[in-house]
């Protein structure tokens, strides 16, 4: 099984990542070990039973020795360090010299330094390394022995401008350190040493953000199961669904009255379970905005999400349920919930109705007997009146945001892409995601549901009060904008 170590020698940074461990999805077939200086911390050694997660104690020289010992005793060769400055700190003291690779989605830069000027051979394995030729300003030309095969710029406006396939190599640390700290780039950062590669998550950089971190951290995984050619190919893909964008949502949807739709949750429960509502799991929460208001009623409330961006976001709230990072799809842990329920059409983002049937069978399991569960969908009048061939601009307080959407009558999909342009010193940074959601036919649906185990009690739509089910369902989806389906575990 791939194995991946990542070592901090700072403990403030160790604080960042004991955090940023809560919601990082971490990949069952992959063995993760964690070495931080200090004390053991506790909510770091309850973490999945594939992450092993190890305190050293002691001066600074005994806790990189002790961590190294332990490298060797397990074998392992995939390193990810926590910031540029522990990575310096742990080759001063093996006496290593560490080439540092910054890339990003345009641009490759490599600090040279530690290289002696007589190394051509060195500067090739460089080009290897990242399928990248190699170029270098003309100020630096005869400093050092190039391959044959180098081109030369007369400064570095003109290397970004060719837009080239190349890596530029420099000794000058002060235009690494002007364009890392000047840049609205994000980096992925890798070293290389005696030809064996480790990453950087740059917890000490200008630019961090948990975004950047989670992104590297999944960048680190890619590159242990399948080398640092996909890695790199993955970084150039942009940015996940619900990433960069989820720290600008409770802007997004301010307009959303959660109160009111917590209160017709709870109405629609009391109509069909007698029993008093204590327990309650919502799944795909987001920011867990509604979640965070049946907490604050008083109710024992669990949340999940797959993204744990959303779930960072979530977990900065003073008043917050019980979080946890979870695909929609997953097996439930709990058991007993007197009430799930998943809103704001994050059932159009499973794609196939199996998934559907997934969930709708873990959602039993996870029910106390008479359970409720309550999930909403957009529907065609939605997509084809608020979402087709639309344009959309929202200006926070550091970004602006462009929503395009259009939907796709021939695959039933609603396609969004989001543009979301961030104010980085006296530039701005493009982010750019793109969400896919199907959208349902409320027959199809009604077919998914009869055939589980739990009982279709209700469909409901905000517009009407009464039950739907029954009607001419075949009209639901060109009637109404959105409905929420009510079903029931009855045994």
């Amino acid at each position: 099984m791939p194995e991946l170590a990542i070592i901090t020698l700072n403990r403030r940074e160790h604080s960042v990542l004991s955090h940023l461990w809560k919601f990082f999805p971490f990949e069952s077939d992959i063995q993760y070990h964690y070495l931080y200086p200090g004390k053991e911390d506790e909510e770091i050694t309850s973490l999945r039973s594939n992450v092993h997660s190890l305190a050293f104690s002691g001066k600074l020289e005994e806790v990189i020795e002790a961590m190294n010992n332990y490298l060797k005793e397990k074998n392992l060769s995939h390193i990810c360090f926590s910031s540029l400055e522990t990575q310096a700190v742990w080759s001063r003291f093996y006496k290593q010299n560490a080439v540092t690779i910054y890339t990003s989605q345009d641009l490759y830069l490599a600090d040279i330094s530690v290289l002696p000027s007589a190394c051509p051979e060195k500067l090739e394995a460089i080009s290897d390394l990242v399928k990248r030729d190699i170029a270098v300003l003309l100020s630096e030309a005869g400093t050092f022995l190039l391959p044959e095969n180098t081109t030369i710029y007369p400064d570095f406006n003109s290397f970004t401008r060719t837009m080239s396939h190349e890596i530029l190599l420099t000794k000058n640390k002060d235009l690494v350190s002007a364009v890392c700290k000047a840049s609205v780039r994000h980096y992925f950062v890798l070293h290389l040493i005696n030809n064996k590669v480790s990453l950087n998550l740059s917890l000490d950089t200008e630019s961090f953000d948990f975004g950047y971190v989670f992104t590297n951290l999944s960048l680190a995984t890619k590159w242990i199961k399948e080398g640092i050619d996909s890695a790199l190919q993955e970084r150039n893909k942009g940015y996940l669904p619900y990433s960069v964008f989820a720290y600008y949502y409770d802007i997004y949807m301010s307009h959303v009255n959660y109160e009111e739709w917590i209160d017709g949750i709870i109405m629609w429960y009391k109509q069909i379970n007698p029993n008093p509502l204590h327990k309650i799991l919502e799944l795909a929460c987001g920011t867990a905005n509604a979640s965070s208001l049946l907490a604050a009623r008083g109710f024992e409330v669990d949340a999940c999400d797959a993204s744990p961006f959303m779930l960072q976001v979530a977990d900065s709230k003073p008043i917050k349920p019980n979080l946890y990072q979870a695909y929609l799809t997953d097996p439930i842990p709990k058991k007993d919930y007197d009430l799930i329920f998943c809103i704001f059409d994050s059932i159009n983002y499973l794609l196939h109705p199996e998934e559907i049937s997934i969930v709708l069978d873990n959602v039993y399991e996870a029910l106390a007997p008479q359970g409720v569960f309550i999930f909403d969908i957009s529907t065609l009048l939605n997509s084809m009146v608020n979402f087709y061939d639309s344009t959309n601009y929202l200006k926070v307080h550091d970004a602006y945001i462009i929503q395009r959407s259009n939907y796709n009558t021939f695959a039933n999909h609603q396609l969004t892409h989001i543009i979301i342009f961030r104010k980085h010193l006296h530039n701005y940074e493009l982010s750019e995601e793109r969400h896919t959601q199907r959208v349902y036919y409320t027959p199809e649906l009604i077919k998914l549901c009869n055939a589980s185990k739990l009982k279709l009690k209700a469909i409901y739509s905000p517009e009407k009060n009464h039950n739907l089910l029954g009607k001419n369902v075949e009209k639901l989806d060109k009637n109404f904008f959105r409905l929420f389906f009510v079903l029931q575990k009855e045994r």
